[in-house]
């Protein structure tokens, strides 16, 4: 069985299979005839944790990548990577495009060191302006595949990362848009996210000559293809956040010969069971350091569900934020374990949206230490219960699920420290942009 796996930047669930009016056909054509989860969630919201989470199946404070790779920071062990293991297996391994795991040099975005990644070929550049040209190598790679194994190809497209596109997609014009919830409706922000839909169409039309490549080498039947991406949109109380706006990811499976293909699945889904629910498709042993649940089961349609909470983390973007939650169907639960208590403004990309808050004061916005949140009352995760009595025995009981996750997976935070690795560079608490108060380690 092949395996195709698809990860954009910066997306979250912002796609036409999740109900938005953004140009992904192709995408939702795809969706449509494979396994939707529409309760998917990044195990650690930034950019190389959650990627570095879903292709070790650890979690970030467990496989070492705590923080972005150009800044220098680095996985423990590289031969924990799912392409490792399939390689091992036999499978042919190659990557296309930005994997964000693993860099040569400090502060260069795009220097992949490939010496440390499992891949037998390179198909194309980590870059911001080369999506399409990697499309067509992947399609090309595909279409002339004669070896004697199975491939594994890691696509990992630029987009929808900013800076985005300069001309807006027709027929999104943003008098006509709908901003995120998340975002004050202004033609500023309506004009944002227009430019977020012309950026996603090149996602939309890279996954459609690969797809099309896949159909023509008549393989579609005999391949796994994952679409996924590593966190929510850019803009403020998304990305770099643990709001289901920050962690709640895309995720469209398709396994040929499941039951489950062209069906939505409302149970939770942590990229972390991505390593594992392969291996069990595969019939492959799961490596013993996996911290992820298979979801096979799922997937095969012989059970509905097979987690009652999903974890994530976060630790360092551009500055330390330190913060760990528990998610369940009902609840969800924050804790902030350091003291700043500002929004940490270089962990947000620059944007109009950030602007518009700063304009208005986003600097008296107060980070607690503590958040509940009744998911089902409240989705847009706006009420903290931690002040209110009617809740605390749940409050004590997802407090103590994450002392739980915690002790289990031995998190350094429990000893409210954490060395920084030697070699990288992080910002101060109060500065502005990430090019701002830089310290180097």
């Amino acid at each position: 069985m092949n395996i195709i796996y698809f990860n954009t930047h910066d997306s979250g669930r912002y796609i036409s299979p999740y109900g938005y009016k953004v140009p992904t056909e192709n995408i939702e054509k795809f969706a449509r005839e494979s396994i939707l989860f529409r309760q998917a969630y990044s195990a650690s919201p930034t950019c190389s944790p959650s990627r570095g989470a879903l292709l070790s199946g650890m979690y970030a404070h467990n496989n070492g990548l705590i923080g972005l790779s150009h800044r220098g920071f680095k996985m423990n062990d590289y031969t924990k990577h799912l392409g490792s293991y399939l390689k091992e297996n036999g499978y042919r391994t190659a990557i296309a495009g930005t994997e964000h795991i693993a860099n040569h040099g400090l502060l260069e975005q795009h220097n992949m060191n490939y010496d440390v990644l499992p891949y037998d070929d390179i198909l194309g550049p980590a870059s911001d302006d080369n999506d399409m040209e990697n499309a067509k190598a992947v399609a090309d790679y595909i279409l002339n595949y004669n070896e004697d194994s199975n491939f594994f190809i890691s696509f990992g497209l630029w987009n929808t990362h900013r800076k985005y596109p300069e001309d807006i997609t027709e027929g999104y014009e943003p008098d006509y848009i709908k901003v995120p919830s998340k975002l004050k409706d202004t033609n500023m922000n309506r004009e944002d996210f227009a430019y977020y839909c012309t950026s996603v169409k090149i996602a939309d039309d890279c996954f459609k000559m690969v797809l099309d490549a896949v159909n023509e080498k008549g393989i579609y039947e005999d391949t796994i293809i994952i679409f996924t991406t590593d966190h929510g949109l850019p803009s403020p109380f998304m990305k770099c956040t643990l709001f289901d706006s920050g962690m709640g990811v895309s995720l469209a499976l398709r396994v040929p010969d499941s039951p489950m293909n062209g069906k939505v699945v409302d149970s939770m889904f942590s990229q972390i069971d991505l390593f594992p629910t392969i291996c069990e498709l595969l019939n492959l042993e799961i490596p013993e350091y996996i911290q992820g649940i298979s979801q096979k089961s799922v997937v095969m349609n012989e059970k509905d569900k097979v987690r009652d909470e999903v974890y994530a983390e976060i630790n360092y973007h551009a500055s330390y934020q330190p913060m760990r939650c528990v998610r369940t169907e009902e609840y969800k639960y924050i804790r902030v374990f350091n003291n700043y208590k500002k929004p940490m403004l270089a962990n947000i990309d620059n944007s109009d949206p950030k602007q518009l808050l700063i304009d208005n004061g986003f600097d008296n916005y107060e980070i607690k230490d503590e958040y509940l949140f009744n998911i089902v009352f409240d989705p847009q995760e706006k009420e903290n219960l931690t002040g209110n009595k009617k809740y605390d025995k749940v409050l004590m009981q997802m407090r103590r699920k994450l002392k739980d996750f915690m002790e289990e997976t031995n998190d350094f935070l429990l000893k409210d420290e954490i060395e920084v690795p030697k070699g990288v560079v992080v910002n101060d608490p109060s500065a502005d942009t990430p090019k701002d108060k830089r310290i180097f380690y």
